[in-house]
Parts: structure tokens; sequence; C-alpha cells
């Protein structure tokens, strides 16, 4: 049911159900997506139901709501979402270089101050598909295994190597 919802909403349609108020709400309120905010609505409806059917099967579709839902998100989200890196490392040049031979991804530097210690340091930014994610790790670890780093989700990432500038998506 995820899946199929999920190749309507990329299609920029709905099914005619709650998933048209989703789309309404969502014309009001564009940074979230219809699959964001269809399990909200589906699991109000589900939860007034609950005085008919009973705890059990209410929280049975709850389950399948949760599910569905982040499922859908996962297809129409599924092209945008990437991984950002933050590491701070004193071998930051040798991660880096790395990080442009092996994978042909670019990385920033930028200029960190530790305030605990009061020290700078330099921080490397990386954004990288999800798929590349483990590959970033291997290489931090391999050159300096005591690196910070901080790898996180990331909705969309627009640049080279990714998602390029739309005026239709804007």
């Amino acid at each position: 049911m995820g899946t199929g919802m999920g190749l309507v909403f990329l299609g920029k349609a709905t099914t005619g159900g709650t998933d048209t108020l989703a789309a309404l709400i969502q014309y009001f309120l564009p940074h979230l997506s219809v699959a964001k905010i269809l399990p909200y609505l589906d699991g109000a409806i589900i939860c007034l139901s609950a005085f008919i059917f009973g705890i059990r099967i209410t929280l049975y579709a709850i389950i399948t709501v949760v599910i569905s839902g982040k499922v859908a998100d996962s297809i129409t989200g599924g092209a945008k979402n990437a991984h950002m890196a933050f590491v701070i490392s004193d071998s930051y040049q040798k991660i880096a270089q790395t990080i442009f031979d092996e994978m042909d991804r670019g990385a920033t530097l930028l200029s960190g101050k530790g305030m605990y210690t009061g020290s700078e340091r330099p921080v490397l930014m990386c954004a990288v598909s999800k798929k590349e994610a483990v590959l970033l790790k291997e290489i931090v670890y391999e050159i300096d295994p005591s690196a910070f780093m901080i790898l996180g989700e990331v909705n969309e990432v627009r640049g080279e190597g990714f998602l390029q500038f739309s005026k239709d998506e804007l």
C-alpha cells in the first residue's frame, strides 16, 4: 500500500481519498510532503473509530498507516534524501583527498573552534548519497580511527552530483 501511494504521490496525483485533503494541506504548508501529512489524517480517523472497532483493531490499523506512510515517504523523497557528514580530524587533508579520489565527491573545509578547549579545529563537510555514507565512514575510520564524525540524514541536496535546481520545484 505504501509503495502504491508513494508512486501516486511521485506523479503529483491523489487517489481521491484522505490523500486529497493531505494534498490541500500541503498546498498551504509546502515544507511538508503529502506522504508525511497523510498518516496524521488517517491516524485521526482511525482513533475516532476505536469506539466502534475496539482497541486491538485500532492498534493494527495505526501500525499499518505508520508503515505505509514511511514507505510512501521514502519513495517520494528517495531521490532527495542524502547524508551530510562533518568530520573533525587532524588528518583532514588526507581524508578530503581520499574522498576526492575514491568517491569522486567534493568536501568543504570549515573553520571550527572547540568551546571546551578553545582551540581552532578544521571541520570537513561533505554531502553523500545514502549508499556512499558507508564508504565515507570506512574512509574516515581507516585514516583516523579517533576522528570525530557527525553523519546525519538531510532531506535534500542540490548541486553538482545531486539534484539540479528547477524552477518547477521551488
